[in-house]
């Protein structure tokens, strides 16, 4: 076994696991944000049975003294003839949609990158010694390093890239040794 072959190997193995690991955390994580987001719109005080973007406090439930009541006012608080304030609750609600929304970008992306990380790997551990299919070892160990840029995996960007150089010169040295017989590097 060469150098570049038991590279390329360990490489596999190491992509291999931090994508299986990357998947899950993946999950759990998505989960639990998309956990949150659904509880803050369900919150009490982000949705009324009347309307999703308002509500009504009633002045007696909070115990306010007549100076307390007095700063309210002074405040611009409006409080109408049944005593009681109207509340915005759009911007709670609004907020929990965005982070629902980011929560699911998110998460797609980083399955997204972990299964092309998963499928490079893969491909690695079992091609390692077969330069003739070393090459889509090569493709997705470069379309994984692309996403797990855009998401910040930096320990699997560097590894996919490394990986994906290893197989470039693997396969490079291969056709470089078969140059006499042309037909040696193609299979079908």
């Amino acid at each position: 076994m060469s150098e570049t072959e038991r590279t390329i190997r360990g490489l596999s193995i190491a992509v291999t696991i931090l994508a299986a690991l990357s998947l899950v955390a993946t999950l759990v994580l998505g989960g639990l944000m998309g956990l949150m987001a659904v509880s803050a719109m369900s919150d009490d005080y982000t949705y009324s049975s009347d309307s999703i973007y308002s509500g009504r406090i009633d002045i007696d439930d909070l115990g306010l003294s007549p100076s307390e009541l007095k700063e309210l006012r002074a405040l611009g608080i409006d409080i109408d003839e049944f005593g009681g304030i109207e509340v915005s609750r759009g911007a709670a609600y609004d907020f929990a949609i965005v982070m629902f929304v980011l929560a699911g970008i998110i998460s797609f992306l980083c399955m997204i990158a972990g299964a092309f990380s998963l499928v490079a790997g893969i491909l690695g551990i079992t091609r390692w010694n077969r330069p003739e299919k070393i090459q889509a070892v090569f493709i997705w160990a470069i379309v994984a390093a692309v996403f797990s840029l855009f998401v910040g995996r930096l320990i699997s960007l560097v590894l996919l890239i490394i990986l994906a150089v290893e197989a470039y010169k693997y396969r490079r040295d291969y056709m470089y040794a078969t140059m006499n017989d042309p037909m040696q590097g193609w299979t079908a």
